[in-house]
């Protein structure tokens, strides 16, 4: 069994963008990330509040109640960082946009998908 290159390793930054197209949309809708990663969220043309299982993420003073984190229009979330210890698993979320008074869609609900 040949070793993982390290940079394959290194932990990236990965960004989701929640935008109007007619209807708001997540892009990408669903995202493969690993353990360490860190993700943002921008909101484009409306404030987007963005509700998670618990546990996927490191504790963050932005993450309200551990599950929870708002993104002002035309802004980014903050840096949210995939727990070392967080199962291997897909994890659904939601997208609240005030501007539409529904949820954002990303071919279906939205997914972060962790694996090794």
């Amino acid at each position: 069994m040949e070793p993982i290159p390290q940079e394959s390793c290194t932990p990236k930054t990965h960004r989701i963008i929640i935008a109007q197209q007619g209807s708001f949309v997540v892009r990408p809708g669903k995202l493969n990330v690993r353990r360490g990663d860190t993700v943002i969220w921008m909101a484009i043309g409306a404030k987007v509040s963005i509700f998670f299982p618990a546990g996927i993420f490191r504790p963050n003073e932005g993450l309200l109640g551990g599950r929870v984190v708002d993104v002002s229009n035309g802004g980014e979330s903050p840096a949210l960082v995939i727990r070392d210890d967080v199962e291997y698993k897909i994890y659904p979320y939601s997208a609240y946009c005030d501007k539409s008074n529904s949820f954002a869609q990303g071919g279906s609900d939205p997914e972060l998908i962790v694996g090794p």
